[in-house]
């Protein structure tokens, strides 16, 4: 690889051997059919060999005639276009290479790849009893080094760390959508991912667009109540860890206040859902301390530890009962955007969006959420848990694993999907067919949320790694160069010796070098990922632009019965890049069930 910094090792030769090696050869091949011709021409002896021909021309014995010299020219000019041509196909076939590519050899072998190359994933997937309309498994790119296609199993896990402009959506997470004919659920905080998959995967099942923020300007055609997750005291405390992880980040730092205030939230959830209540009626509660219907739907429905518990809170003094439920207001502070109503509250002509359906059919939900203030995160976490959570049921009644497996694309998960759970899920979801994606920009952003031993459980536990570029922590790159490892170097020397018995002597020699230091992994280059799979050396690929996918097979260019199509009508133009043809993005209106 060539990087700038980096001097040729001292007496290496080489190339200049390689350049001298090429003249002497095109110099006897051309002398060779001088001879030749010499020989049919009788300008030399008959029975000649090539070494007198070649001394009898010194000493004037051999004649050099003309027709030889025309052999010579034209061999010499064959050997010269041959190389120049040479020349420009090798610097063509480089000028699609990255400055890295020259070392995808260096870490690991054709061999090493066999698992995650297609044959392989094949017969993985009918092991694993998957449909078959899911494919063979998750697209991951192409490998630098042998040019096939890479991707996981059905039953592995990936965690993908790129910073912006990277090729995240374009060349991972679409790819990945648009690969699988089961079920789907994405998070993004973009809506270029809906844009450039929603058309295709109408064709697979009905799409869901959860948009309250109105990235997308999705219509709130549907709804769904965190609530109607609350089933007992655990899905209580489950879903006030969400809303909480939402403004908190990492739970581990939380203090007395945090605490206090996230048990208050849990138990008056569990009272709202089981009274029936909205999530609107939740938050006045928090309003207002000495409201005490809360307190008494938990006795009726039979919970009097959780009654029990807010009403201790209640009857504190009223500077700490001001400091619990002042804590605890800003962990809702999400249901007071106007546009959120609309999408956690039943209204004329929405449907309301049933997990369990979901997961059982080959739909696809995009749950999108800006970060920051206003965002609506907690929501989307909210929503993952439950989609994921029914796949998981869904999964143990099918015998401990889906048979059509669940696709979670969680890109941005730290802005927008601060699932607190989620490294603890790693270790076995896979094995269900529930298969997480988890996309970060940098390795500290996951940390703000996970915590760095969550982090490091997190990387450990998915079956697959990638980086990519648009990393400038320097422990984390530290990290990234171990695990990549090293790579043998030939190193040459030459010494001069002066004096009566002067002359020249070169040694050559191995040493071991980092194959990426920080600052190469700092510059890492647009289009490439290094990945970090289980049981295998690290492998340099390429990432594949959604626009060089193939077409879909012929059993997804029928729409749906019941789908309307609109802006286009031409059913062809779904299957295109959006980025081919002029006008409106494409949105295909489904009937859900």
């Amino acid at each position: 690889m060539s990087r700038p910094g980096r001097l040729r090792e001292p007496g290496d030769q080489q190339t200049l051997y390689i350049v001298l090696t090429g003249l002497l050869l095109a110099v006897a091949l051309a002398v060779g059919g001088a001879w030749v011709v010499a020989r049919l021409t009788g300008a030399g002896p008959a029975t000649s060999s090539f070494g007198s021909w070649v001394g009898a021309l010194f000493s004037g014995e051999a004649a050099w005639n003309t027709m030889s010299t025309l052999v010579a020219v034209v061999i010499l000019i064959v050997t010269a276009a041959l190389s120049g041509t040479l020349i420009v196909l090798v610097r063509a076939k480089a000028a699609g290479r990255s400055r890295v590519d020259s070392l995808a050899r260096a870490m690991s072998k054709p061999s090493d790849m066999a698992e995650l190359e297609t044959p392989h994933l094949e017969r993985e997937a009918a092991r694993l009893g998957v449909a078959s309309v899911c494919g063979p498994g998750v697209p991951l790119g192409r490998a630098v080094a042998t040019g096939r296609a890479l991707g996981t199993s059905w039953e592995w896990t990936q965690m993908w760390i790129m910073g912006t402009r990277a090729g995240k959506t374009t060349c991972v997470c679409v790819p990945q959508i648009l690969a699988t004919g089961g079920s789907a659920l994405i998070t993004s905080n973009k809506p270029d991912i809906v844009t450039l998959t929603r058309g295709p995967r109408s064709f697979v099942g009905p799409v869901w667009v959860h948009d309250p923020q109105g990235l997308v300007q999705e219509p709130p055609t549907w709804w769904w109540s965190p609530l109607s997750y609350v089933t007992n005291l655990e899905r209580a405390d489950e879903m006030a860890r969400l809303f909480v992880a939402a403004v908190r980040g990492d739970l581990s730092k939380l203090n007395h206040w945090d605490s206090e205030g996230m048990e208050l939230l849990a138990s008056l959830l569990l009272a709202g859902a089981l009274g029936g209540h909205t999530i609107f009626d939740v938050y006045d509660w928090l309003l207002d301390p000495d409201d005490q219907t809360a307190e008494q739907v938990l006795i009726e429905a039979g919970q009097p530890l959780a009654a029990n518990g807010l009403r201790a809170k209640r009857q504190l003094t009223a500077k700490q009962r001001d400091g619990v439920y002042g804590t605890a207001r800003p962990f809702m502070g999400w249901v007071r955007s106007s546009t959120v109503a609309p999408w956690v509250t039943p209204g004329q002509g929405r449907v309301e969006f049933d997990p369990t359906i979901f997961v059982a059919s080959r739909q696809t939900i995009y749950l999108l959420s800006k970060e920051g203030a206003g965002s609506a995160g907690a929501l989307t976490a909210a929503l993952t848990v439950a989609v994921v959570q029914a796949a998981e049921d869904r999964a143990i009644k099918q015998g401990g694993r889906l048979r059509e497996p669940l696709l979670c694309v969680l890109d941005e998960a730290a802005n927008v999907c601060r699932w607190p759970e989620l490294p603890a899920l790693y270790s076995h979801y896979g094995s269900r067919g529930i298969i997480l994606n988890t996309i970060l920009q940098t390795w500290p952003q996951g940390v703000k949320v996970w915590g760095e031993d969550g982090m490091k459980a997190m990387w450990s536990a998915a079956n697959v790694g990638g980086f990519g570029r648009g990393q400038e922590d320097a422990k984390y790159l530290e990290d990234v160069s171990r695990l990549v490892g090293d790579r043998d170097v030939r190193t040459h020397s030459s010494t001069h010796n002066g004096g009566a018995r002067s002359g020249r002597s070169s040694t050559a020699s191995l040493r071991r070098e980092k194959i990426f230091d920080v600052s190469d992994l700092r510059a890492f280059p647009t289009g490439r990922a290094l990945l970090f799979a289980s049981g295998t050396p690290t492998i340099l690929a390429e990432l594949v632009h959604y626009s060089e996918l193939d077409e879909p097979e012929e059993s997804l260019r029928e729409p749906l019965e019941g789908c309307g199509l609109h802006g286009h009508q031409n059913v062809e133009q779904l299957l295109l890049p959006r980025d081919t043809f002029a006008g409106d993005p494409l949105v295909l209106d489904c009937v859900h069930p």
